[in-house]
């Protein structure tokens, strides 16, 4: 799916909060994903926790990419379930 066609993803990108999981084990945070809509930081889905899940399930924010990560780095949109591309 192309960003263009998202309608969850935000006009301006919020940049990470911090630089781990907000709420989880921060010695041990796995892989990170940050809210494009406001820079929460949490873990993916492969932690036991889902923080990033939960986050956009609570607040509607539906935009994650990886953290850290690069202008190459994976964009998801959790309510349409899939990767989007540029």
């Amino acid at each position: 799916m192309k960003i263009s066609d998202c309608k969850h993803f935000p006009e301006d990108l919020a940049k990470p909060r911090t630089d781990h999981c907000e709420g989880g084990d921060q010695t041990n945070p796995g892989h990170l994903r940050v809210c494009l809509t406001c820079g929460h930081v949490g873990c993916c889905d492969s932690d036991i926790n889902q923080h990033a899940r939960n986050h956009a399930q609570e607040t509607g924010h539906q935009v994650m990419v990886n953290y850290p990560g690069d202008a190459s780095s994976a964009i998801w949109c959790y309510n349409h379930n899939s990767y989007l591309e540029p």
